[in-house]
């Protein structure tokens, strides 16, 4: 597959086929849509045919995925701060998204130690504000929360954890991702739960490290 400076995925990976038509022609909303992990995950989605939106700040650094490949002018896209609860709330009942998968935070475990009361900003009160706007929406809406397998208590263990295994965090960073997960369960079966007549559902989804391409250059 080719990937050009614009950013318009050649071709079509054969894993998009699982997915059938449930992206075709919905609102997805993207937060965290500036960084790495986000911008590919547009690109992925207008594959699948879905209307794009997207929240996100600009990039810290001057080569970015988000920059090369001009994703603000393929998607609607708004630059906010998912830290600002009125906002939030604002645009996305604005927007009004079927799908809504949650990636903006905080995501670096050195910045943390260096500032971690930004960190719990971002990665806690950001993931409340955002659950408290899949809330107020007077539609079906489907959040996707993602976090990350530092979620868990490290035991410095040689095998992978599994999704039963205790959550916890020795760094600010992981324990803002332990606190994520903590309250959007306590988010979906108090205040989400079929006793208050509401249909919206959440998920979350822990993601490790990843690399790859994503500087805008042709690979084969």
């Amino acid at each position: 597959m080719t990937y050009g400076t614009r950013g318009a995925l050649a071709g079509n990976c054969g894993t998009t086929k699982m997915f059938g038509d449930i992206y075709k022609n919905q609102k997805v909303l993207i937060t965290g849509a500036s960084g790495f992990k986000g911008t590919w995950l547009c690109w992925w989605l207008k594959q699948l045919g879905a209307n794009v939106y997207g929240v996100g700040l600009s990039p810290e650094t001057e080569q970015s995925m988000f920059k090369a490949t001009h994703l603000e002018s393929e998607i609607s896209f708004f630059y906010q701060d998912i830290r600002n609860k009125a906002l939030i709330i604002e645009l996305v009942n604005k927007i009004k998204p079927r799908f809504i998968f949650h990636l903006a935070a905080q995501a670096l475990v050195k910045a943390s130690l260096e500032d971690p009361i930004l960190t719990f900003e971002t990665d806690i009160l950001g993931t409340a504000n955002l659950l408290e706007a899949i809330r107020t929406l007077p539609i079906q809406c489907f959040g996707i929360i993602i976090t990350s397998d530092k979620c868990y208590e490290n035991r410095e263990w040689h095998w992978g954890y599994r999704e039963t295994d205790r959550l916890g965090g020795k760094d600010p960073y992981s324990a803002s991702k332990a606190a994520a997960e903590i309250f959007t369960q306590s988010f979906a079966r108090t205040l989400l739960n079929p006793e208050n007549n509401l249909q919206s559902a959440l998920v979350t989804t822990r993601a490790g490290n990843v690399i790859g391409g994503g500087t805008g250059q042709t690979v084969e």
